[in-house]
C-alpha cells in the first residue's frame, strides 16, 4: 500500500491476461475517501475480458467510480454488466458512476440507449 497526500492507494489489480485475445486488458482498484473505490479499465472489453470486470465491479460494491477513459474498445456483451452493477449498487444503498471513455465507448452507449441506465459523470 502507498500513501499519497489526501489519497490512499492500493494496488490490487484484476487482470485479464490469462485470455489471448485481449492481452492487455486490466481493471486497477484504487480505494478513495469513505467507502468509495474507483475501478480503472484500460485496454479492449470483450467477451473474453468481461468476466474480469463483472468480478472487480462485484467485489467492490456499493459505491464505485468506474473510469473508462483508457478503454480502447467495448463491445455490447459487457453492457449487461454494466446496468447489471448499476442495479446491485442501488440494492445496497450505493451508486455505480461512469466516467466516460473514447468516442467509440460513448458511441456504443449512445447507439444502445445504456447511458440513460447509467449515471454518468467526469
Amino acid at each position: 500500500m502507498s500513501v499519497m497526500p489526501g489519497r490512499i492507494r492500493i494496488a490490487r489489480r484484476f487482470t485479464a491476461r490469462r485470455y489471448a485475445a485481449s492481452p492487455d486488458f486490466t481493471c486497477t482498484r484504487h480505494h478513495g475517501a469513505g467507502r468509495t473505490v474507483k475501478l480503472v479499465v484500460r485496454g479492449e472489453l470483450d467477451l473474453a475480458t468481461s468476466a474480469e470486470l463483472e468480478h472487480a465491479l462485484s467485489d467492490a460494491q456499493p459505491r464505485i467510480v468506474l473510469d473508462l477513459r483508457a478503454l480502447s474498445f467495448m463491445d455490447c456483451s459487457s453492457l449487461s454488466i454494466l446496468v447489471s452493477a448499476t442495479d446491485q449498487a442501488r440494492a445496497a444503498g450505493g451508486r455505480l458512476r461512469v466516467v466516460p471513455g473514447s468516442p467509440a465507448v460513448d458511441r456504443l452507449f449512445r447507439l444502445t440507449g445504456i447511458e440513460r441506465r447509467l449515471e454518468m459523470t467526469s
